[in-house]
């Protein structure tokens, strides 16, 4: 039953390499929990905000969700149209009918970078041809076209040729768009489900800033690794290359299982120390938004 529930997999915590721990959160939490922040999810716990004063958030896990019936880990989100809880949630995209989540924001971002390699493309092609469309469509050649159907034909040419434009670059314009906004958040470790909720709505972002990116803070390259080895892709290229060892450093098979990330707790954010590099968009020296 378990192997039916998105999050259902592995009892125990396993290591990862670039120092991300997976577990099964269909357990309750517990004092024998792997995280004893795990306990102050339940009411009336034994975990003081005193043992953990550099914590904004005191849970590895968000508030019990009666629909999954479950304590679902931070950074996931209960989607209404999947009717399920999604790990590190970013939206649910009606075009491909899916949620975009931990297990597959990569690959959604590549699908942005190829739908735009696309139509740049076929941009080019409409950009080259002659002015005669027609030429084509009607095998006629332009450059001689003296009659007045050869007149209509041009005018038809054309005409395509600017509806295909019209057509093509908004198409163009909006996913150009949308890479810069999930190439940001990429890069900070951060999803379109938090950047626009922020705080306000967000239990677990309580504290922060629009621009602070709380758990992008071990730096650009680490932020891309998390973002590329999250994805069911990179569990995929571990199991074919080798069935022994899994992309969490076990050395057993994982059997195609998969386990959500164990994030650590949003950290209270130092915007007047000297190590500006920590939190760039926002420091004592200067603020971008």
């Amino acid at each position: 039953e378990e192997e039916e529930n998105s999050f259902a997999y592995e009892n125990e915590a396993v290591g990862n390499n670039d120092g991300l721990e997976r577990r099964n959160f269909l357990e309750p939490p517990t004092p024998s929990s792997s995280s004893p922040l795990d306990l102050a999810t339940i009411p009336d716990n034994n975990i003081s905000q005193d043992k953990h004063p550099d914590t904004l958030y005191r849970s590895t896990r968000r508030k019990y969700c009666d629909k999954c019936q479950f304590y679902p880990p931070l950074r996931s989100h209960h989607c209404s149209t999947c009717n399920a809880c999604i790990a590190t949630f970013d939206h649910h995209c009606h075009f491909l009918g899916t949620c975009i989540g931990e297990r597959n924001h990569w690959r959604f971002w590549w699908f942005i970078v190829l739908n735009i390699v696309a139509v740049k493309t076929s941009l080019d092609i409409v950009s080259s041809s002659s002015l005669t469309v027609s030429a084509f469509v009607y095998g006629s050649n332009a450059t001689t076209t003296t009659s007045s159907s050869d007149d209509v034909k041009l005018a038809l040419g054309t005409a395509i040729k600017i509806i295909a434009k019209l057509y093509m670059y908004p198409i163009f314009f909006i996913a150009t768009i949308l890479l810069t906004i999930h190439t940001l958040l990429a890069i900070g470790n951060c999803t379109t489900f938090e950047f626009t909720k922020g705080a306000d709505h967000i239990d677990y972002l309580r504290g922060t800033r629009v621009m602070d990116f709380p758990f992008g803070r071990d730096g650009l390259l680490k932020n891309i690794i998390i973002f590329f080895r999250r994805d069911d892709a990179y569990q995929s290229l571990c199991l074919r290359s080798n069935a022994n060892i899994d992309c969490n450093g076990s050395k057993k098979p994982m059997n195609n299982r998969w386990v959500p990330i164990v994030w650590k707790v949003p950290e209270v954010i130092n915007r007047e120390s000297e190590e500006w590099w920590h939190h760039p968009m926002e420091n004592k020296y200067w603020k971008c938004c």
